[in-house]
């Protein structure tokens, strides 16, 4: 029997935990249960943790929708979308937007939506990517984008201002408790006792820059030498060399030991409260999910000025900014906190109450789902 609910089918690129990925548990979990039902095609699954149960827990249903080529992925989402009955079919990245407008249009879903959750046409996009963006672009109705900066390169691209909807991430606040129960899992890892800990959260991509944070660390530990420095993140397929490369460098400037890199570790926004600053490399982004995930916890943010972070971060106020593959600014701004604890929590707390006051999960629903309800039915 089909539900009077708005029937929504997600399909996103692989299911993994990251922070795409993590966004659309929230958007399940906050979801109005009264008005929409979820199920989430993922089209490159991946073994071991994942957010399958997580998604499953919230009350989606979910498919794993793997074939030996692209046209047979395609059919096998019309049959899908088809046996759903969905009202509603919406890319969750760039990846998968071909896949949702194509499958969307065989089989007529009424509302087809596309997602641009970086910024599009990055220096680290390949040409036949971009090919692929401009059509996948056209096959989709709607493209909701997490960032201003996305926006406006989707613009420069010709996809009017009318087929644009932009919704900001949310993030969960973590309890006042976290810090302590993070701090005895972090000790798994064999990282003890109160010296501060220099985190960088993100999977292994070139644009992510993790050379440049060990790098930094360098710097830090040569003035401090009892501070840590965690990369927490795993390799993709195709990226593996960039572990190794990473190895070399800490190998190279005598940090081993003192810099580690954590591949095995899920949820790592659990594990955000025993840090003692989060640093944020990545040289192309839109709205850095970690930046929003580390304010909640009250952890202060150092990161490169990219994407739409100038409207969140206040310079020295709530975080700090500098600019692109500035080493000597990121380690200033990272010694400044370690140095001066008092500012290290006004900066904290600063953060956490942007985060409160504009990255709600349920802010974040409510707007996503307002899409769907106006395509389908005009404005609620």
């Amino acid at each position: 029997m089909i539900s009077d609910r708005i029937r929504v089918l997600v399909i996103i690129g692989q299911n993994g935990v990251g922070g795409a990925e993590r966004q659309l548990v929230h958007l399940v979990k906050y979801r109005d249960r009264e008005r929409f039902e979820y199920a989430v095609a993922v089209l490159n699954p991946r073994d071991g943790d994942t957010i399958d149960d997580l998604l499953l827990d919230a009350g989606a249903t979910v498919v794993h929708a793997t074939s030996s080529s692209a046209l047979r992925r395609v059919y096998s989402l019309v049959r899908l979308t088809r046996r759903l009955q969905a009202q509603v079919i919406h890319s969750w990245s760039s990846y998968s937007n071909p896949y949702a407008g194509l499958a969307g249009r065989i089989s007529r879903v009424p509302v087809r939506l596309g997602s641009m959750r970086n910024e599009p046409g990055s220096m680290t996009a390949p040409r036949r990517a971009l090919s692929m963006g401009w059509v996948s672009w056209r096959l989709v109705d709607t493209i909701v984008v997490n960032s201003s900066v996305a926006a406006a390169r989707l613009r420069s691209f010709g996809v009017p201002e009318s087929r644009l909807r932009h919704v900001a991430n949310g993030v969960e606040l973590l309890p006042e408790s976290g810090r302590s129960v993070a701090r005895d899992a972090l000790a798994a890892y064999g990282i003890v006792g109160d010296d501060p800990v220099v985190a960088n959260v993100g999977n292994l991509r070139p644009w992510k820059n993790h050379l440049l944070f060990v790098d930094v660390m360098g710097m830090v530990i040569g003035a401090v030498p009892t501070a840590r420095g965690v990369m927490i993140g795993r390799a993709l397929p195709g990226d593996e060399s960039i572990r190794d490369g990473i190895q070399r460098r800490v190998g190279e400037l005598g940090l081993s030991g003192r810099v580690q890199l954590l591949e095995g570790i899920s949820h790592a926004s659990r594990l955000m409260p025993a840090f003692s600053v989060l640093v944020h490399t990545s040289i192309t982004e839109g709205m850095p999910n970690v930046v929003l995930e580390a304010m909640a916890a009250r952890v202060p943010v150092v990161a490169m000025r990219v994407g739409d972070l100038d409207t969140v971060i206040v310079n020295g106020e709530n975080g700090f900014l500098v600019e692109r593959g500035d080493v000597n600014g990121l380690a200033s701004a990272i010694l400044r906190l370690l140095d001066d604890a008092a500012l290290a929590r006004s900066i904290g707390e600063r953060g956490r109450q942007t985060v409160a006051r504009r990255f709600g999960c349920e802010r974040m629903a409510r707007e996503i789902e307002a899409v769907y309800a106006e395509s389908l039915e005009g404005p609620i």
